[in-house]
């Protein structure tokens, strides 16, 4: 040293000095959990943390993406390195999203706050001085609480000035609203950009995109497979942390498709489970005190808030639909009543039945449900036999569908979603008055409606309790509902995928308004309390010995003023009318 000039000692003393600063980064000595390693040695290029409440899905995914930013490869929980999969040749565009833009200035801390993990600590080894993270489940580093410090912030100040604007070449972060730290943008010194979405709106059209982090739910989950198309350009990759979002279809897919792929060598998505009580930075006194609260309020919440599981069931509308039950034929009673009585018919429904059409009008999405009461002596029940699901449809198009599904049809009542038909569209008149019209025109005619429509219930709880307790089974085994299985395509995805709308603390009554449409159809009419009537003597079926009859007088009439009918050899009467 002593050969060295002073500016050049000066400069060794400045390069230790940051290159003990950088050793004590958080992500050099951020250690995953054992229960983390599968999400950080997965190839596979959409991968989900899934899990409870403080189970360790944040600070795993806020760490990888981190270090994708930087190019700052994370370190296994055996102390190795752990391979580095982003681009190294050049700056990475990446996407966070949160649910909206509070979500986005929870993120930004999540990345640029130091301490924002409370139990993600440094200490400092006392047997070797160097640094690492704190190990709480490890009684003697237990003891040593009080000689810890928080963790330095995600991605280092080094790389973001975090109260300076991004400029052309240099570094620094664009807030929408900078005291609350929404961030727009965040420009890194190795010319890494981070964009910052609000699941609301269409995230960046057009752009490709190398990774991309959605943090929890999203507002609207249709949007999910645009932003993964932004990947495709440059093979980029998506991470997912959630808590299980059991109303967020696009979620629960890619959760689907990553158990369907988990047995593949290369699977293209890929997921890990935490939950909350094997988290060994939680106390056991802690999750035995949370999980019996959690057990107090049920099961479901339960195993939501420690396990991360989806609990669909707890959430469906309809719990208690099984198309092995409902469908017709049914495949768990060989002995069902009515598939006996259909068998007879072909499995077509006689036109003497009383039919019900339920409407819910739309134009981006239109519902008819074609639905029949048999009489007593046959049994109680209410048939779905047929649906009509169109997309940007206007009545001209569910007319035609359903005169070529029921020709000549006499129809009990046509019943209407109220609200919708109250409102005003096209030249002044309201959606029930266009329907009518073109009801009319197609000479379309209920006995209780004519061309018109009685209005639905809007009580949506009201009228689904209605469905719900018709599938129940009753004391011999059968329900009241009924479906065709094989005409009833869209209503039982619907029967699956129509939830209540859940949030992290509880699941409401209030419904989700998507995959709805022939479920409200079908409640229209069952809550109209829908039932057999005698049909009028000019629309009863008659039997095939009344219309020989009636041939045969037609036949023997002709040229003759008497109306007897001579049957068999010679010229005796048989039959006078």
């Amino acid at each position: 040293m002593d050969t060295l000039g002073a500016e050049a000692q000066k400069r060794l003393r400045s390069l230790a000095a940051e290159n003990r600063r950088r050793e004590g980064e958080a992500l050099r000595l951020f250690r995953p959990m054992e229960t983390q390693m599968p999400y950080l040695i997965s190839e596979a290029s959409e991968r989900i943390i899934r899990g409870g409440v403080r189970g360790g899905k944040t600070v795993l995914a806020a760490a990888d993406f981190s270090s994708a930013c930087t190019g700052i490869p994370l370190t296994g929980n055996d102390g190795k390195e752990l391979p580095f999969r982003y681009p190294t040749d050049r700056p990475l565009v990446c996407w966070v999203i949160g649910y909206n833009q509070k979500h986005i200035a929870r993120i930004y801390k999540y990345l640029f706050t130091p301490g924002i993990f409370a139990k993600f600590r440094i200490l400092k080894d006392p047997e070797t001085g160097e640094l690492r993270s704190w190990r709480p489940w490890d009684p003697e580093d237990a003891k040593l609480e009080h000689l810890t410090k928080p963790h330095p912030p995600m991605i280092p100040r080094r790389f973001c000035p975090v109260d300076s604007p991004p400029g052309d070449g240099t570094a620094g972060i664009a807030y929408e609203n900078k005291g609350e730290r929404i961030f727009s943008l965040a420009k890194l010194t190795n010319g890494t950009e981070i964009y910052g979405f609000s699941s609301g709106g269409r995230a960046g059209m057009g752009v490709a995109v190398d990774l991309i982090w959605i943090d929890e739910d999203v507002e609207y989950p249709q949007y999910v497979a645009e932003w993964q198309s932004r990947l495709s350009d440059v093979k980029g990759k998506l991470i997912w942390s959630a808590w299980p979002w059991a109303d967020n279809d696009a979620l629960q897919l890619m959760s689907t498709r990553a158990e369907e792929e988990s047995k593949l060598d290369k699977p293209d998505v890929s997921e890990i489970v935490l939950k909350f009580s094997k988290n060994p930075y939680m106390p056991p006194e802690e999750v035995v005190k949370r999980r019996k609260g959690w057990a107090a309020e049920g099961d479901g919440t339960l195993r939501a808030r420690d396990s991360g599981e989806f609990l669909t069931g707890l959430t469906l509308v309809f719990p208690n639909f099984d198309i092995d039950v409902h469908g017709i034929p049914s495949l768990v009673n060989d002995k069902d009543p009515l598939d006996k009585i259909l068998a007879r018919h072909n499995y077509r429904i006689p036109k003497e039945w009383t039919h019900y059409l339920g409407v819910d009008p739309g134009f981006a999405h239109m519902a008819l449900v074609l639905a029949a009461v048999p009489p007593p002596d046959i049994g109680d029940y209410y048939i779905v036999y047929d649906e009509i699901y169109l997309e940007r449809a206007v009545p001209a198009d569910a007319i035609r569908e359903l005169q070529r599904k029921a020709p000549k049809q006499k129809w009990h009542c046509f019943i209407m979603d109220e609200h919708m038909g109250r409102q005003t569209q096209t030249a002044g008149k309201t959606v029930r008055q266009q329907w009518t019209e073109a009801f009319e025109k197609a000479a379309l005619r209920s006995r209780l409606t004519y061309s018109s429509f009685s209005p639905g219930s809007d009580n949506i709880f009201a009228r689904n309790l209605v469905v719900r307790r018709s599938l129940d089974p009753r004391s011999d085994g059968t329900t009241r509902f009924r479906l065709f299985r094989d005409k009833t395509r869209y209503m039982q995805r619907e029967f699956v995928r129509y939830r209540r709308t859940v949030t992290k603390d509880e699941t409401t009554e209030k419904t989700r308004a998507s995959h709805n449409h022939l479920m409200d159809a079908n409640a229209y009419i069952m809550a109209s309390e829908p039932i057999y009537y005698i049909p009028p003597p000019e629309e009863r079926e008659k039997s095939p010995a009344f219309r020989t009859i009636e041939q045969l007088r037609g036949r023997n009439k002709k040229g003759r003023d008497d109306d007897t009918i001579y049957m068999g050899a010679g010229k005796a009467p048989v039959f006078t009318t």
